[in-house]
């Protein structure tokens, strides 16, 4: 169920494909793990890519950010503590 979500915001993400950046903090893979699970259950998102950066301190590469606009339609970038 998407409670609290008009039934338009949910459409946005349907027949999507999100990606998801692991900052390679700790935990930062569980939480990601957990929003592409509830995007697909909840908001028929299409598919999850993921990818981790080799540290959390330096910046994803020019090489991933580049592999990743060209698979998905919207990404996020993932913090762990």
């Amino acid at each position: 169920s998407t409670q609290g979500v008009s039934s338009a915001a949910s459409d946005v993400y349907k027949r999507q494909v999100v990606g998801l950046i692991d900052n390679a903090k700790e935990q930062a893979d569980i939480v990601l793990h957990t929003i592409g699970e509830a995007l697909c259950e909840r908001y028929g998102v299409e598919d999850v890519i993921a990818c981790r950066k080799e540290h959390y301190s330096k910046p994803a590469t020019q090489e991933m950010i580049d592999d990743m606009v060209k698979q998905v339609d919207v990404a996020v970038a993932g913090l762990g503590g």
